[in-house]
C-alpha cells in the first residue's frame, strides 16, 4: 500500500563508503568482453558485440553482458 503525505518523512541521508570499492571495476570488466546485446524488450540484437559495437547501434538502452548501457 502507498503511504500518505502525512506518513512520509523527509530526511537528509549521508552515504559513507569506506574501504575498497570493487563493484564498478567488475562491471567495467563485464562490459569490456564481447557478448550478446539485448534491447529493453529482451530481444536479441547481436550475438557477439563489444561496447564499441553497441555505441554504433544508435541512441537507446541496451543490455551487454548483463549491464544496462545508455547510448545518447
Amino acid at each position: 500500500p502507498a503511504i500518505t503525505e502525512e506518513e512520509a518523512v523527509q530526511a537528509d541521508v549521508d552515504i559513507v563508503i569506506s574501504g575498497e570499492v570493487t563493484a564498478i571495476e567488475s562491471v567495467m570488466a563485464n562490459i569490456a568482453k564481447a557478448g550478446a546485446v539485448y534491447n529493453m524488450n529482451g530481444q536479441l540484437i547481436s550475438k557477439k558485440a563489444t561496447l564499441k559495437d553497441v555505441k554504433a547501434m544508435g541512441r537507446g538502452m541496451y543490455i551487454l553482458n548483463g549491464v544496462k548501457i545508455l547510448v545518447k
